[in-house]
């Protein structure tokens, strides 16, 4: 019996990169249309921000994939109030993202961006800086245990680090959310890869960085709102916390923001920011395409669809 076709529609056009990696591996049985428009038989939407009216005019969809990680709380929202679909998202961006988060801790840890500079203005005075850290035989709390967070964990350990990881729910090694509060007076580092949800949205604020050692570094690759911005800055600026790395923020261009965050961070010395690059490597596109045949084989096959995401719970 030949396998039923599945329309699968893409809501952008793909670069060369992308669509060569997909269709050498495109599932027998699957047929892509791209563009702004989505085909009106479109059983599954591969788009990162659909609008309500636009699935609602899709009759035959079946399912949402977020092609990347995490999932915009309005794409959320918009796939509760559908019956019957389905939301996903795609992990293929996962190792870059924790390479980002120990890149930053190194940076920070070592003082690797206030060492350059002075080099390069006064070269051998720079000798005179404060020490770095030594991250062997410290402690990282890895906040967020998914994906992303297993494998920052890994990197911690192949580092001589010891790790206590946290979970909403706790389980596989992770302490639970619940717990959070008896991990982090021990941090040596927090190293956040946390969705953006009602739960996690501030939840490390001023009351967390009171309990936090005043060597602490922070590292964030999740989400910005997951850290109160304000309280940030403030432990920063007042030199309560040892320093931060940030690759997420608060403000970014599609909300017509053309400043990261409402505070100065650019002025701090003892931060790390870059500009939410965390996925951005050579070989993005062609993972991603790779991770989409891979969803859309077991889809044309009938198994479950992969990545299914919790809409109640928001990742």
């Amino acid at each position: 019996m030949e396998k039923a076709l599945i329309r699968a529609h893409f809501g952008w056009q793909p670069d060369a990169t992308f669509s060569a990696a997909l269709q050498d591996g495109l599932p027998e049985g699957v047929s892509v249309t791209t563009g702004d428009t989505p085909h009106p038989d479109t059983e599954i939407l591969v788009w990162g921000r659909p609008s309500l009216e636009q699935m609602r005019r899709l009759p035959s969809l079946r399912a949402v994939v977020v092609p990347f990680t995490g999932v915009p709380q309005e794409t959320i929202e918009a796939v509760r109030a559908l019956e019957g679909v389905t939301l996903h998202n795609l992990h293929h961006n996962a190792p870059a993202t924790a390479e980002m988060a120990i890149a930053l801790l190194f940076a920070t840890a070592k003082r690797l961006i206030p060492s350059d500079a002075e080099f390069r203005q006064s070269g051998w005075k720079a000798r005179e800086q404060p020490p770095a850290m030594l991250l062997f035989g410290k402690k990282a709390v890895v906040l967020g245990h998914g994906e992303i967070g297993r494998r920052i964990a890994d990197c911690c350990r192949g580092i001589g680090m010891s790790v206590i990881a946290v979970s909403r729910t706790g389980g596989e090694g992770a302490l639970p959310a619940n717990r959070l509060h008896e991990a982090l007076p021990e941090a040596d580092s927090l190293l956040l890869a946390l969705p953006a949800t009602a739960e996690t949205e501030g939840l490390i604020g001023e009351e967390e960085f009171r309990i936090l050692k005043p060597s602490c570094i922070l590292i964030n690759v999740g989400r910005g709102a997951t850290v109160d911005e304000e309280a940030l800055f403030a432990a920063l600026s007042e030199g309560r916390i040892g320093g931060a790395g940030l690759d997420v923020w608060y403000r970014y261009p599609r909300h017509g923001a053309d400043r990261p965050s409402r505070f100065p961070f650019e002025r701090l010395g003892n931060v790390v920011l870059s500009p939410h690059r965390g996925a951005d490597v050579d070989e993005n596109e062609s993972l991603r395409a790779q991770a989409l045949n891979e969803l859309l084989l077991a889809a044309a096959q009938g198994g479950p669809i992969p990545n299914e995401v919790d809409v109640a719970a928001g990742y």
